[in-house]
């Protein structure tokens, strides 16, 4: 079982075993979509959206549908779900990048959005999809 199911991420925190090897893969995904990203490299198109679509089905089976109540949000444990969120707007901006799309359906959108535990991660997530927050006044 994930007995440190409520360690913070991306900061670190009490994570050990098959857990923190799950985070720190994808936190270095991440990497590698920033990476590409910044290249531009069109032959990374085909990796960006595999990766893409595997983080796609991971959001649809771990992210609730919104609205979710309150209740339910804190059992989730959202500190462990937001790398899903975090992964999957990173390969989408590659994608762009990259001159490829991977437009995100409303549902992924959402239940993305609802994986994301910070406003960083709820910000890459909506520029992903062309919203881009502005600071507050």
């Amino acid at each position: 079982t994930d007995y440190d199911e409520e360690a913070p991420w991306p900061a670190g925190g009490a994570a050990i075993g098959s857990r923190a090897q799950r985070l720190a893969c994808l936190r270095a995904l991440r990497a590698l979509c920033k990476l590409a990203a910044r290249r531009g490299d069109p032959s990374a198109v085909p990796w960006l959206r595999n990766v893409a679509d595997r983080t796609v089905t991971s959001v649809s089976r771990l992210g609730p549908a919104v609205p979710i109540d309150a209740f339910d949000e804190a059992l989730v444990g959202p500190a462990q779900r937001d790398p899903w969120a975090a992964l999957l707007a990173e390969a989408c901006s590659a994608l762009v990048a990259c001159g490829a799309a991977f437009p995100l359906d409303g549902l992924i959108l959402g239940r993305s959005l609802a994986l994301a535990s910070c406003l960083p991660t709820v910000c890459a997530v909506l520029q992903s999809v062309g919203v881009v927050m502005k600071e507050a006044a």
